[in-house]
């Protein structure tokens, strides 16, 4: 029964699929985000529950990820900026500055053989993906630095 499931175990390393790789701030900087939001008038906002900072996001099958669910790593917000989406909407992210995060991205893409939609690596967290003609000129940053703590690992299961 053993040498089955040794045997099974050894075959599912094999088994290649599509992961998504992130982390999350710590309570304090979600509240202090989460209050920023709220005073800006922040349209479709996310809950502060919902933010986190992708590392990976491998729509091509790479190996199994195996998260540091301990690591902790310090950041600076950087600024606010305004991503396009694919169907045309204005996504509101709050940059992040941290040469450790790239080291993380680097790390995972080269151990996972991961891919990456986007042509270069920039570390956020996501606000809102629909904020409309919002001017984001006078947005405050949130106080930092702040931690990003604990890696996590989901399937995607949901491409397109």
């Amino acid at each position: 029964m053993m040498k089955l499931f040794s045997q099974f175990a050894a075959l599912m390393e094999d088994v290649k699929q599509p992961w998504y790789v992130a982390m999350r701030p710590e309570e304090s900087a979600k509240n202090d985000i989460a209050r920023i939001v709220k005073q800006s008038k922040i349209p479709n906002p996310h809950d502060k529950t919902q933010y986190h900072c992708t590392l990976i996001y491998s729509r091509q099958p790479c190996k199994e990820p195996q998260p540091d669910r301990k690591l902790k790593i310090s950041v600076q917000p950087e600024k606010w900026e305004v991503f396009e989406t694919r169907d045309g909407k204005r996504c509101l992210v709050l940059k992040l500055d941290s040469s450790m995060l790239q080291v993380r991205h680097k790390q995972l893409m080269k151990q996972l053989s991961a891919s990456y939609d986007f042509p270069s690596y920039k570390p956020h967290i996501t606000v809102s993906y629909d904020i409309g003609d919002l001017d984001i000129t006078d947005i405050p940053l949130p106080k930092g630095p702040f931690n990003m703590v604990g890696e996590y690992s989901e399937l995607l299961d949901d491409l397109d």
